[in-house]
């Protein structure tokens, strides 16, 4: 959809059904067997944006280990790349591999 802004600028909106939040931290992942880092950019319910100049293609799935607010554990999703830009890649998280909650005891 596109809108006016002031100055006569036309701007696309975002059609996303889960709005993003600015999440920057550092991230560990893996794809096709090795392990990166790299910054998330942004998260919203279903996906991450990390900022990256490593080469990946759309469709490779990935693997993300994602921090939770203490930066002491995290939990691990699967996903697929679904998105390349010159500053990083778009990531649809699927499923949760492991999460901290099945190591307290």
């Amino acid at each position: 959809m596109l809108r006016n802004k002031p100055n006569n600028i036309i701007y696309l909106s975002e059609r996303r059904k889960h709005p993003r939040e600015l999440f920057l931290t550092t991230v560990d992942y893996d794809v096709k067997g090795q392990s990166f880092k790299g910054f998330i950019q942004d998260i919203s319910a279903y996906g991450v944006f990390i900022q990256t100049a490593r080469k990946f293609k759309v469709g490779q799935e990935i693997t993300v280990k994602l921090p939770l607010p203490n930066n002491k554990k995290f939990f691990k999703c699967k996903g697929r790349i679904i998105r390349i830009t010159p500053d990083g890649i778009g990531v649809r998280l699927q499923s949760v591999v492991d999460h901290p909650a099945r190591h307290i005891v």
